[in-house]
């Protein structure tokens, strides 16, 4: 469903137009009214699913070209339920995440973010040990997905378990598999990665989810039954030169890190990821704002992420507050983006924050802060 937004405002900047409805306009415990739409990241919106400030009178529900919806297609419309009064529509179902992150602090915020990758962090734990049989853990890249898993396949040791591969014997082999990869080539690797104390690491291939065939093939790797069979049922003159079967029984563990939040897509593939879903553990990172990529990295930050530094006199908080500052300019907001501030803030002390607005901000971005200054010089030079 769209709706048509009149007039409505998102961080201060008035906004109107089209876009598709994520949630439903609904009025929050402050008694403002919002609605959460979706949108391409276009100014001047700077993340994808933004709320918008709205009163009743300012929208109205539409088609994709804005067509106003009559009654009857509101009330067949599975986001909106209607009412037992003719012509009305239901009160909305109760948004406890908007009432949760509207009223929490920012030390709160960054508890509850440092909660979901501890929890990340055991589930990750447990499918490298075995206990868990598949693990998928989606959230937006730069946030530190895969740097966890690549320190617990690397350097089992410094974890609580004592031995990652305790549970079969022997060590443990893994694989981490970036980028593409064709659903006869995630057939070989199941196979080579087929034993116990096997780990399968998918970091960002979510290219797969795109192909059916590789699809099907995740699906039964990540099944949480006592026997889990993979099979390819066609002819293949690879399979026959190395020699792999056509059907064969997977006891590995499997690791899908994706930037694909599978609890909101809304396209042909959601039959599949609830599928997926449904048949291993699913952790959500749960980091879709601005506000939250940002403490993501000022709790990191404050954790230890730039000691090899050394900065003194308080540089590492100059680091979160210039990134807290320039969020919507910057390219990404990310730890690599905190790491390459930080490898400017080190090699150029006394200019880096001119360093950082010429390499990491996007073009546009530069032009409105080189705009912004000049109309604040001529201003200046009025009031003298």
């Amino acid at each position: 469903m769209f709706v048509n937004i009149l007039k409505g405002i998102h961080r201060n900047n008035e906004v109107s137009g089209v876009f598709p409805v994520i949630k439903p306009f609904n009025v929050t415990p402050t008694g403002q009214g919002q609605i959460q739409i979706r949108t391409r990241i276009e100014p001047p919106f700077t993340v994808d699913s933004p709320r918008v400030k709205v009163d009743a009178e300012s929208f109205f529900y539409c088609d994709e070209n804005g067509e106003q919806l009559d009654d009857q297609a509101l009330a067949v419309t599975p986001m909106l339920a209607a009412s037992p009064v003719a012509g009305t529509m239901a009160e909305p179902m109760i948004d406890y995440e908007t009432r949760v992150l509207q009223n929490e602090s920012e030390e709160d915020a960054i508890e509850r973010i440092r909660h979901t990758f501890d929890m990340y962090e055991k589930s990750a734990k447990a499918t490298i040990n075995g206990a868990m049989r598949g693990l998928i853990v989606s959230g937006p890249p730069g946030i530190g997905k895969s740097h966890g898993v690549m320190e617990m396949l690397q350097h089992p040791e410094r974890q609580t378990y004592q031995a990652l591969a305790g549970n079969f014997g022997g060590e443990l082999d893994y694989e981490v598999i970036s980028g593409s990869s064709s659903a006869i080539g995630l057939y070989q690797k199941l196979y080579h990665f087929r034993k116990p104390n096997s780990v399968l690491v998918f970091d960002d291939c979510d290219e797969i989810f795109a192909n059916e065939e590789s699809l099907n093939l995740l699906k039964a790797a990540l099944d949480s039954s006592d026997k889990r069979t993979i099979s390819w049922n066609k002819q293949s003159r690879v399979l026959e030169e190395e020699g792999i079967p056509r059907v064969f029984d997977f006891e590995g563990s499997v690791i899908v890190l994706t930037n694909i939040d599978f609890e909101r897509a809304r396209n042909t593939l959601r039959k599949h990821l609830d599928a997926m879903i449904s048949r291993c553990h699913y952790v959500n990172l749960e980091i879709t704002t601005t506000r939250d990529k940002l403490l993501r990295v000022k709790q990191i930050i404050r954790d230890g992420m730039l000691t090899k530094y050394r900065f003194e006199d308080g540089e590492e908080e100059q680091i979160i507050q210039y990134m807290n500052d320039n969020g919507e300019y910057l390219n990404d907001i990310s730890l690599r983006m905190a790491t390459k501030i930080a490898d400017l803030a080190s090699s150029f002390p006394h200019d880096w924050r001119e360093m950082a607005e010429t390499t990491c901000m996007h073009r546009e971005a530069r032009f409105k802060r080189l705009h912004e200054r000049r109309e604040a010089a001529k201003q200046a030079e009025l009031v003298e």
